[in-house]
């Protein structure tokens, strides 16, 4: 078959691997690539089309990247697409093709131009059930689209090695600091003999990691720096909470959860219900009982002021507990490489292959 990627990413001269290892692209920027990398590898035709010319033209991993500008082609089976609609200026050139699948990590944007198109042509593919009930919620009219979950992926050869037995005694939070950077080093002041490797993804944040001698700014921020401090990390304290502003930022898929829990890096992050979906058990709820209300860690939420100090006590006493034991530190570490696998980009490009067919 023939598949034809579209995206419409900012950042200057990227193609699959420049994005990931050198620019340090993350989270759902990275899913379209590690799919249509799985898909390149099982002798599919796979195109890469980047709507704002600024790609570095190449072949990676099988999939061919070109710019809007360089693109003929007229004719393919499947376009997959973005929730940001206006990557369907590809539709300009491909005038014949069989479905559209829109990967939703988010609502619609743009959603006036999905409108015209015959919505018989789109196929809507949430990540996951919370997903598709919270933006089904805020654009109703997508009950009326074909659609299907489809969990994001990752590459698992670009995983790095690691040694359960020499963790350090370190936190680590790679994720934009509006997501708790703040919350994670009142944690880490309050608890002894810990470090905070973080890296904040540009200047005007850094004041956050420069406000502790126990909070390390990673100087790099491709993949392969970050994995390196994965790596060696024993916990990710995940709070979502901007603690300036109170705003809860709900992942619908957490990348970032994926990447740590594949380096043996436990991870420590209220009982939100996309994650039970996701990783289940292999993640060390804190307990938000009492707090945080049913109804808000089921749903979108804009601003939630428990997410953040009222939690405080019970992510240092979750720290002391798992530092209580090497063992429950380990069970912790084999659940999340095992739930890790299947989000490995071939099971997943394998079970969009299956519903196609």
């Amino acid at each position: 078959m023939y598949f034809v990627f579209t995206e419409s990413f900012s950042i200057k001269d990227w193609n699959g691997e420049i994005a990931r290892f050198e620019s340090g692209i993350s989270g759902t920027h990275n899913a379209s690539m590690y799919l249509a990398e799985a898909l390149a590898s099982k002798n599919h035709i796979v195109d890469f089309v980047s709507i704002n010319n600024n790609l570095i033209e190449t072949t990676y991993k099988g999939v061919n990247y070109i710019n809007y500008e360089n693109y003929n082609i007229t004719s393919c089976d499947y376009i997959i697409t973005t929730f940001v609609m206006k990557d369907l200026l590809l539709l300009n050139k491909i005038n014949s093709f069989k479905k559209i699948i829109v990967l939703m990590n988010n609502d619609i944007c743009n959603h006036e131009l999905s409108f015209q198109i015959n919505k018989d042509y789109i196929i809507i593919a949430y990540l996951n059930q919370f997903c598709k009930t919270n933006i089904e919620i805020v654009q109703p009219f997508l009950k009326d689209y074909n659609n299907i979950i489809l969990p994001n992926s990752i590459d698992l050869t670009d995983i790095q090695p690691f040694d359960i037995e020499t963790k350090e005694k370190s936190l680590c939070f790679f994720a934009c600091p509006e997501r708790g950077l703040k919350m994670a080093t009142e944690v880490l002041n309050r608890i002894d003999n810990f470090i905070l490797y973080a890296n904040t993804y540009g200047n005007e944040s850094r004041y956050l990691t420069e406000s502790s001698n126990k909070v390390v700014q990673t100087n790099g921020y491709s993949k392969y720096n970050i994995f390196e401090y994965l790596a060696k990390s024993r916990y990710f304290v995940y709070p979502l909470i901007n603690l300036d502003n109170s705003y809860v930022h709900y992942d619908t898929f957490g990348y970032v959860v994926l990447e740590a829990l594949l380096h043996g890096v436990i991870v420590i992050v209220p009982k939100i219900n996309v994650y039970e979906e996701l990783f289940g058990d292999a993640i060390c709820y804190v307990d938000t009982e009492g707090i945080i209300s049913e109804h808000d860690l089921s749903f979108w939420t804009r601003i939630n002021s428990n997410f953040g100090l009222p939690l405080l006590d019970r992510y240092l006493e979750k720290i002391e507990f798992l530092e209580s034991s090497v063992d429950l530190r380990r069970n912790y570490i084999e659940k999340g490489l095992e739930v890790g696998k299947k989000y490995c980009n071939h099971v997943i490009a394998r079970k969009l292959l299956d519903i196609l067919s």
